[in-house]
């Protein structure tokens, strides 16, 4: 199933769980596994971790989500997190829960200043999806000495994605104000005065927020070769090609706000943000760069992706962003027969939504959803380590051999 079928029966199931009164509806779904021991980094790091909200901004206020290193350790009940989407409804509270996890953070906990400034990173969710929905993954690498900052990004999900060809543009937009509110939060004055190094950034995204992290480090757009894969895609009746349906109609529109000519041909303007020294795409969407776009990274390069994914299929975005990106620090993690949605949170408590019409937002055949979250902790924060502090240890783990784990292939360039 694709997100756009799941969509539709989640739209549906929801209107008629709102008339019968039954939202919100919880299932316990909790899960064990048993991690392979070559993924070192998939265990905590040495770090607390504090959680806290800010709103940022006057004109438009920012909506933030920062996990930090603390000097506490973690008291009381664990922090629970929503895995939520956000969808275009006539009602004043979009925001659907899909499902819900536990984690270790503690809210409003203390700094832990000694070691700072630390490694500042961006993490940029999926389209529409809430910026919680990936505090596991925010935790996870917050303890091993960064600070991690997710925004909340103005966008909503319909039946016909009609936000999604507008946040194409917006997005990189977004990062560039965000990085701006950050450098003023880093001023003296603001409790966040020298606590994260501005200077030593990367962004890490999902789904379009692996998009937004590819074009923020240097990756451009380039329809035409989109036109290709698309013409390619509809003579085999390949399942993937409803992102052509709801993308290429618009691309004048979306030229348009970009400040281009609706007619524009060729690689669209460089909207690379000069912090970001380092990006992680999880099924990052790299369909509407090609090669030529693709070449313009430079910066060191993380793709994960499942090579069951129609959403972003793995041969149109995560397997071109490696072999194409010109980073002289490169990797690729093939998590086989998984699917798209396998990044966002774990599903231990599940609404009825999702259990009875939208599988894909909780469920995937291709591998256990803890060991996929441990595959992706492993190998995120080896590669942050490596590049942002300079991790010998961790330089060594990105140029392992893993091919014990058979649930994944792997490849790297650099370490």
């Amino acid at each position: 199933m694709t997100l756009k079928k799941a969509l539709q029966a989640l739209l549906i199931l929801f209107v008629l769980l709102i008339a019968i009164g039954l939202w919100p509806f919880w299932m316990d779904t909790a899960q064990g596994a048993t991690t392979p021991v070559e993924l070192s980094y998939s265990q905590p790091g040495p770090y607390p971790v504090g959680i806290r909200t800010l709103v940022l901004g006057e004109e438009a206020p920012y909506a933030l989500t920062v996990w930090y290193p603390s000097s506490a350790a973690a008291s009381g009940e664990d922090y629970l997190y929503e895995y939520a989407i956000k969808l275009s409804l006539p009602s004043e509270n979009s925001t659907v829960g899909l499902a819900a996890f536990a984690g270790a953070a503690q809210f409003d906990a203390a700094f832990e200043d000694a070691d700072g400034p630390y490694p500042l990173i961006v993490l940029s969710p999926g389209f529409a999806l809430g910026a919680s929905t990936h505090g596991w993954l925010a935790e996870h690498i917050a303890s091993y000495g960064f600070v991690v900052v997710a925004p909340e990004h103005r966008e909503h999900l319909n039946n016909a994605f009609t936000e999604l060809s507008q946040a194409t543009v917006v997005r990189p937009q977004d990062i560039a104000s965000l990085f701006t509110l950050l450098a003023e939060l880093a001023e003296p004055g603001p409790e966040f005065a020298g606590f994260y190094d501005l200077d030593n950034a990367a962004l890490v995204g999902h789904s379009y927020g692996g998009y937004t992290a590819l074009v923020s480090g240097g990756a451009r757009l380039y329809p035409a070769a989109f036109e290709q894969t698309c013409a390619t895609a509809r003579a085999t009746e390949d399942p993937s090609a409803w992102l052509c349906d709801v993308l290429l109609p618009y691309v004048p529109d979306m030229a348009e706000l970009a400040g281009l000519p609706r007619d524009f041909e060729g690689l669209w303007p460089d909207w690379r943000q000069p912090e970001v020294d380092a990006i992680v795409a999880l099924a990052g969407d790299a369909f509407m760069m090609g090669a030529e776009g693709l070449q313009s990274i430079q910066v060191p390069v993380l793709a994960i992706g499942g090579t069951e994914d129609k959403d972003s299929p793995y041969l149109w975005s995560t397997s071109p962003t490696y072999e194409f990106a010109s980073s002289e620090h490169k990797a690729r993690v093939g998590l086989l027969g998984v699917g798209h949605m396998i990044f966002a949170g774990p599903c231990e408590r599940v609404s009825l939504l999702v259990n009875v019409a939208a599988g894909e937002f909780c469920n995937d055949p291709g591998l256990e959803r803890q060991l996929a979250h441990d595959v992706t902790s492993h190998f995120t924060t080896a590669f942050l380590l490596a590049e942002l502090q300079q991790d010998a240890q961790a330089a060594s783990a990105m140029g392992g051999d893993y091919r014990a784990i058979e649930q994944i292939s792997y490849d790297a360039s650099g370490y």
